[in-house]
């Protein structure tokens, strides 16, 4: 599964932070271009697209109505207008093979078999009509249909051809490491499996012999010597061929979103399951990592690669060869990010289970949060697994007046030993550098709240200022599980609650305060990072069960071959699932050891595990809620003297219906989403599997109790089963009384046997109300928040996915804007099919165009939300809605002068820094932090001329700096890129520096220091340089006060003005003031030494002491930027006695035009006149200032001459010796005649 580390989000308008190691889904085909293009790149993006942006409001649950059956086949991928490839899974009209063999007793398998061929033959001949169209994978065993790449604008092709049923997504999945607990562990630390009972089945004989367990994930070392003995085969799709080892490290491939390019994911699943080692003897030839089914076989088949990412063709081509293996047991700890009971993973596992095989899935780690569930994690008939504590010692911090303070040990952190006369607090902020002057933590524990900054720099930081210890508090409810990030030497560093640290930080602050440490043993506790249910659109209760999962110990890959120390303790229900897995293997073996008649299908297996759950409770001891813990977690123990079972009668949905059995039972009582004045009954099975006599009393647990709530009564209050007998049943009727209020109700049926009080455990839950149903569209994602359609094949594109809850016919999702309104259509439902049914729908490779008024066009630059509009309802579902980012610039920086910094103490480190001036994410999410979308790395060579990257850290003022190796044999140069979250900047550096570079000094000196009112005086910008520079820049900025008359270029620098390329333009600066930004570049040729490179000219009628500041400067030498200094603020005194500020120099000024037309593109040059008292007309274009109103429409330089920049209107001002005017400006697009086939479309 994913890991746990995702953070989750303040609610606030625009508040983001990073989501670290999180992926988001999509097709996993989409964007190859971009992945050629980064594969390209010379420098690796440490940040993530994928901005977890908050929403409008909280999204609103709800169930399906029940569907209607629809013969024609669905399209669960939007048709594109992109030729770009991808991948989908086309699913075929027949039972798969297996299914059909397991469900159809007597029916003939050899014509149903030579039915399926039939038909794949059929489809693969038609099929091949379409252009472009690969045949990947073939599937027929538990999905039926084939994996087939072709143009996205070819996929609805498909739906034409004979016996599709649907076509899917091909969706990403991920098995991401989750952080280690840190340190070495030892087999005293594998306590998890003997806590659910499994050495109970050992003394009896079961150990899972003869039962063969399927791993798919990302692979297994099978020489490590705990599971060496287990392996038996399998196969890789990765690689596709018949080796799942698993990804081992490549020094060339960097971590991507925090992971690492290795695996070892499914080496440690496969341990838990099958491990064959003795923890009584850690040196044997097996090791110590010793699983729930030790003596089971083991297949393993590794569907994800590299990153521990893979794709659904995979993911269902693994289930496929899984169950044509002969395999009794599955376990998939892995998951996409899509809580829908329908998608093609879903309908294989269903399947898979119909087939005979028991399958356990991780519920996904996206905890605390409600509908959380990752498919297939809400398969309907697999056993959806949460992840619970197994025992161990909790850290408290204790004190007479705030009690016991929960904590957690951070990861790589070493342990606080107590102080008997306690431990000192003093609150140091945020745990910055600065946050530590003034506070003494010598010898104390620092207190310090989360956020801005890593947990490891916070650790640092505080042992750097003296700290014995350090506690970090959340800043958003819910507890934290946090990482130093790697082993180092740490002062121990806990984590507490965000309540907690806020009490504990108004004690330090009040007075000397201390605490004392120690421990609290605790168990069954559900894990955080669990995902909840209830399973969409169908509010299943999930998960079905819950297992350990926190601080598992198994085995891990080894690169070297030595075996020692391959062992790790990890956390998330990707740990939790394979605790079930290998529970299921040894009831598969007990009853299959006994008669034919008494072995146990899957459903009866799950049911079995999930009626001896035990409850799990929350520190105050109220129980979890069912979606949350489902029946509890598993007790092999209770299973073991069970002596029936318990199931409830379902059907399944009909959208994952095939043409054999419906219905099937499990082990809870889902009554889904209901309306006031309903009445619903379902039949619960007790079946007898100890052939004796057994009398349970029935007793309901319900939450609801008093007036207008729904009560739920069982038919009776006591069954009895006799010898001999197989099975009996009654029922269970939940019943809602019209008025009653918008809830979630939930409880349990129990069978408490008569005797020894064994207890069978049924949960029970439903949705009361339209506050739970969900719109017809929900779950709006994009594979990317923020993307950059500029066409530099980096981010250039997003994939968006939907899901449809029940059917509906006419909708749109619309693009809109909080400022512009809609702007435009991005998919029409009725256009593309007459009906979209439940499922997840992909539209891959999205450029951020939209149809507005049946016309196409780009969106801009800006923050937008995609919000669904049904035409069937006249509904617009605001509260569905999703935002997301286009971006396709690169964020504006400069760099620090005088750029490279050597360390005076140390020659061989250097320092690079700058400030980051302005970006699109910035703009628009006006709540971000710098560094959560902001990026600096530099490039520099070492001696073998390889390429280095070193990152920087961009602080909340958007400051940044980069440490760098400085080589002192070599004249290397340094490139320094200042990137975003989408990407831009990646390719093109903002400046290139060198060691023992040219260095340049651009300053302001004005002529005079005093000056009359009314009289005009210049600044002259001089400069300095050894470099043959071919451009400057400077920014000037001057009190408003002061009125710029003109701007000289020097004639001595620059000869030929036709040999230079001038702009200039003034911007209103901070405080009132105004900003002259001017640059000239030469055509050819360069500058150096030293002189003016132009004078500035001003007035005023106001007399006072006025400032000057030269704010910024740049020069190049070629691409290479060169240090800059000499950056400084001049005076000047005004002092009155000029001529009357009334009276500009007598005379008409104007401009040739008083309105100005020209295209985006083209350039044109004014004409400024001035006529002088006398009559005489001169032309002063080249002594009039020139400003532009809008300079992103029109662009005027030093000379009058306009460029169109983009579609729009706006205004130039023209100032010549006290006289003002001003001019209009359209800007239009060039008219495109269009081709005689789009004119032939009507």
């Amino acid at each position: 599964m994913k890991p746990i580390s995702r953070q989750q989000w303040l609610v606030g308008v625009l508040s983001v932070s990073l989501v670290l190691g999180a992926a988001s889904p999509g097709l996993a085909s989409a964007a190859s271009a971009d992945a050629q293009t980064a594969s390209k790149l010379k420098v690796q993006s440490r940040l993530s697209s994928n901005l977890n942006i908050p929403r409008s409001g909280e999204l609103t649950p709800s169930a399906a109505p029940l569907l209607k059956s629809s013969a024609s086949p669905q399209n669960f991928v939007p048709e594109s207008d992109s030729s770009s490839l991808t991948t989908v899974i086309v699913q075929l009209k027949n039972d798969p093979i297996k299914v059909f063999e397991k469900q159809s007793a007597g029916a003939s398998l050899a014509d149903h078999t030579s039915k399926v061929r039939i038909e794949h033959n059929t489809f693969k001949s038609a099929a091949q009509a379409l252009r472009g169209l690969t045949f990947k994978r073939e599937y027929s065993k538990v999905f039926n249909g084939y994996s087939v790449e072709l143009p996205a604008n070819q996929v609805d092709g498909l739906l034409k051809l004979p016996g599709v049923k649907a076509v899917f997504p091909n969706l990403t999945y991920h098995a991401t490491p989750v952080e280690s607990t840190g340190g070495e562990v030892g087999p005293s630390e594998d306590n998890s499996i003997p806590y659910i009972g499994a050495p109970k089945w050992w003394n009896e004989g079961y150990k899972g012999k003869g039962v063969k367990v399927a791993v798919i994930d990302t692979g297994v070392d099978y020489n490590h010597p705990s599971l060496k003995g287990a392996y038996k085969g399998g196969y890789d799709f990765v690689d596709n061929d018949k080796d799942p080892f698993e990804t081992k490290p490549d020094p060339t491939k960097p971590p991507v979103d925090g992971k690492p390019y290795d695996t070892e994911h499914g080496t440690h699943v496969s341990g838990t399951i099958v491990g064959r080692g003795n923890p009584n003897d850690p040196q044997g030839t097996q090791g110590w990592a010793r699983g729930v089914a030790p003596e089971a076989d083991l297949y393993v088949y590794r569907v994800l690669g590299p990153y521990g990412n893979g794709s659904t063709e995979n993911v269902v081509a693994g289930i496929e060869e899984a169950v044509a293996d002969g395999n009794d047991v599955i376990n998939l700890s892995l998951g996409s990010d899509f809580n829908n009971q329908y998608t093609a993973d879903s309908v294989a596992v269903d399947n898979a289970v119909k087939a005979g095989v028991e399958v356990a899935v991780s519920a996904g780690n996206e905890g605390p949060g409600d509908e959380t569930l990752g498919s297939p994690g809400g398969s309907q008939l697999a056993i959806s697994v949460g992840a619970s504590t197994p025992p161990g010692e909790t850290p408290i911090f204790k004190s007479a007046e705030l009690g016991d303070l929960y904590a957690y040990l951070t990861t790589y952190s070493p342990e606080l030993k107590d102080n008997k006369d306690g431990w000192g607090v003093a609150y140091a902020g945020l745990g910055k550098p600065a946050d530590f002057a003034g506070v003494d933590v010598k010898g104390k524990i620092a207190l310090i709240s989360r956020g801005e900054i890593s947990f490891h720099d916070k650790a640092v930081n505080a042992k750097a200022a003296g700290a014995a210890g350090v506690i970090i508090f959340n800043n958003v409810p819910g507890e934290i599980q946090a990482t130093l990030g790697s082993e180092g030497d740490y002062v121990p560093t806990y984590t507490i609650t965000k309540e907690d640290g806020l009490n504990l930080k108004a004690k330090a602050e009040a007075s000397d305060y201390k605490i004392h440490i120690g421990t609290v043993h605790e168990q069954d506790l559900l894990a955080d990072f669990s995902s909840r249910g209830p399973a969409l659109p169908d509010y299943s209760i999930k998960p079905d069960i819950t297992a350990p999962g926190v601080a598992i110990t198994s085995s891990i890959p080894s690169w070297t071959g030595d075996y020692s120390n391959a062992y790790e303790s990890l956390q998330g229900t990707s740990m939790a699932a394979p605790h079930v897995a290998g529970a299921a293997a040894l009831l598969i073996e007990r009853f299959k050891s006994e008669r034919k008649e008494k072995h146990l299908d899957p459903e009866q297996i799950k049911a079995l595990l999930t009626n001896n759950a035990v409850e799990i409770h929350d520190r105050s001891g109220t129980p979890y809620s069912v979606q949350l813990q489902g029946a509890g977690r598993i007790d092999l123990s209770n299973a073991l003297t069970a002596e029936a079972i318990a199931s409830v009668k379902e059907k399944l949905p009909i959208e994952l219906q095939g043409s054999t059995n419906s219905e099937y039972q499990t082990g809870s009582l889902s009554f889904g989403q209901q309306a006031g004045g309903s009445t619903v009954t379902k039949e619960i099975t007790l079946k007898n599997i100890a052939d004796t006599k057994q009398t349970y009393d029935v007793q309901v647990k319900w939450s609801a109790d008093g007036k207008n709530v729904p009560s739920l009564v069982s038919s009776t209050q006591q069954i009895t089963l006799q010898p001999g007998q197989k099975q009996t049943t009654f029922t269970v009727k939940l019943t809602i009384p019209k008025g009653t209020p918008e809830s979630k109700f939930e409880g349990q049926v129990l069978l408490v046997k008569q005797g020894d009080g064994h207890t069978l455990r049924l949960p029970a839950s439903v949705y009361v109300g339209d506050a739970y149903k969900l719109g017809e569209i929900n779950n709006i994602a994009f594979s990317n928040d923020i993307f950059s359609p500029n066409k530099d094949y980096l981010a250039d594109t997003t994939d968006v996915s939907f899901n449809v809850n029940y059917p509906i016919k006419d909708f749109d999702l619309v693009v809109n804007s909080d400022t512009e309104g809609d702007q435009g259509i991005l998919y029409s439902g009725l256009s593309h099919a007459p009906v979209h049914n439940p499922d997840t729908y992909t539209l891959p490779d999205w450029d951020a165009k939209v149809t507005d008024h049946g016309q196409e066009k780009s969106l801009k630059d800006g923050l937008y939300w995609l919000t669904p509009v049904i035409h069937d309802t006249n509904s617009r579902l605001d509260q569905e809605r999703a935002p997301f980012v286009v971006d396709r610039e690169a964020p504006k920086a400069e760099i620090d002068q005088p750029g490279l910094v050597i360390n005076e103490a140390d020659g061989t480190k250097g320092t690079i820094s700058g400030q980051v001036l302005g970006d699109t994410l910035l703009n628009v999410l006006p709540n971000v932090k710098y560094s959560d979308v902001i990026g600096v790395a530099v490039l520099t060579t070492d001696p073998s001329g390889t390429y280095t990257q070193a990152d920087g850290v961009v602080d909340d003022k958007g400051h940044f700096s980069v440490n760098v190796p400085v080589y002192p044999d070599i004249d290397n140069s340094y490139e320094v890129y200042v990137y975003d979250a989408a990407s831009n900047g990646l390719l093109t550096p903002l400046a290139t520096l060198k060691k023992n570079q040219e260095q340049a000094k651009i300053f302001a000196d004005p002529a005079t220091q005093e000056v009359k009112t009314n009289t005009e005086f210049q600044v002259g910008i001089k400069f300095a340089t050894t470099a043959k520079a071919n451009s400057a820049s400077f920014s000037l900025v001057y009190p408003k006060n002061l009125t710029l008359n003109a701007v000289k270029l020097n004639s001595a620098v620059v000869p030929d003005p036709q040999n230079a390329v001038v702009t200039q333009n003034i911007v209103d600066a901070p405080n009132g003031d105004k900003q002259l930004n001017y640059s000239v570049s030469l055509k050819s040729g360069t500058f150096t030494g030293s002189d003016q490179l132009a004078s500035v000219s001003f007035q005023s009628a106001t007399a006072g002491q006025y400032a000057l500041t030269l704010a910024t400067a740049s020069v190049k030498a070629g691409a290479v930027q060169v240090p800059v200094t000499g950056l400084n603020t001049v005076q000047v005194v005004v002092k009155s006695g000029g001529t009357d500020p009334g009276t500009p120099e007598p005379g008409v000024f104007n401009l040739d035009s008083d309105d100005y037309s020209l295209l985006v593109g083209e350039q044109f040059e004014t004409v400024a006149l001035f006529t002088d008292q006398n009559g005489k007309v001169t032309n002063v274009s080249s002594d009039a200032v020139y400003t532009s109103k809008n300079p992103k429409v029109v662009t005027v330089d030093k000379y009058g001459v306009l460029t169109g920049v983009s579609k729009g209107v706006t205004q130039i001002t023209a100032t010549y010796k006290g006289h003002t005017v001003t001019a209009g400006i359209l800007v239009v697009v060039p008219y495109v005649k269009p081709s005689s086939s789009s004119v032939s479309e009507q």
